[in-house]
């Protein structure tokens, strides 16, 4: 099975800490219940999440999100900041605008930053005051943070509205992905009609619920073949598929190759 990691403990809602300079290379695990945002400053090597593999040029923002598979190999000394954020954190916050910073950045696994003194400068303040912080200047720096990464993101982003409404669908997708795949599951837990549940994604991510859905069905399927010794039966029952049969149809439907082609290639 893959290796999981827990550096939050269950009553802490966020951390921030340096990165630890003797990291060089680290096996394939997953971190479950919370967010990583990794800031790095300084070190040569490269990071892979899930199936991208990112060549390191510092400074560069990384962004690993709840049971996504990563590791590190590291050529060099690194050094940044390290930000672990619990999965509940953000639906337990009041700040509605931290909830839309995070909904968008969560859209992106890497960030190259093309300066680096302000963005240094605030982790900093960060790693040096926090706890003591208040949760209104707490909840502020956070907001400028996530602000000034995103101000490097080159993608657009289209996340207007019924943040709120998406940000709960995606965080019941990757809890029950595995078990629901029917849209109008979603949608009955979200008091709405699986037309709406779709509209608010295309608005959100440009999306439809269902192809979201397949989307973390197949990431998930993918860890299990990539990452362990699991047989193509076991990742289906695993899986919570009928039947093997189905799992290969459903999986060759979304990526046009079968999950015994996709392991062959790895």
């Amino acid at each position: 099975m893959i290796e999981k990691k827990n550096k939050l403990h269950p009553k802490e809602a966020f951390k921030i800490a340096p990165f630890r300079k003797h990291i060089r290379k680290t096996r394939p695990h997953i971190h479950h219940g919370y967010l990583e945002i990794v800031y790095l400053y300084q070190g040569q090597g490269s990071h892979t999440i899930d199936d991208h593999r990112y060549e390191i040029n510092t400074p560069s923002i990384f962004i690993v999100k709840n049971g996504q598979v990563h590791h590190w190999d590291l050529r060099s000394e690194p050094d940044g900041f390290v930000i672990l954020i619990q999965k509940d954190f953000f639906p337990n916050c009041s700040d509605q605008e931290l909830e839309l910073l995070k909904v968008k950045l969560t859209q992106y696994e890497h960030i190259e930053i093309t300066f680096q003194n302000s963005l240094t400068n605030l982790l900093g303040v960060l790693n040096e005051e926090y706890p003591t912080l208040n949760l209104t200047f707490f909840h502020s720096l956070l907001k400028t943070i996530f602000s000034k990464i995103l101000e490097f993101a080159t993608e657009p982003l289209r996340v207007k509205k019924h943040q709120t409404d998406y940000n709960t669908f995606f965080q019941q997708v990757e809890q029950y992905a595995t078990k629901e795949r029917k849209v109008s599951f979603y949608a009955a837990n979200l008091n709405t009609t699986p037309q709406n549940l779709n509209s608010i994604c295309k608005k959100c991510v440009g999306m439809a619920a269902s192809e979201i859905i397949s989307d973390v069905i197949i990431k998930e399927a993918k860890r299990q073949i990539k990452y362990t010794s699991l047989s193509i039966s076991e990742v289906a029952y695993n899986m919570h598929f009928k039947d093997p049969s189905h799992f290969v149809k459903y999986f060759k439907r979304v990526t046009k190759q079968t999950p015994n082609d996709y392991r062959k290639q790895i």
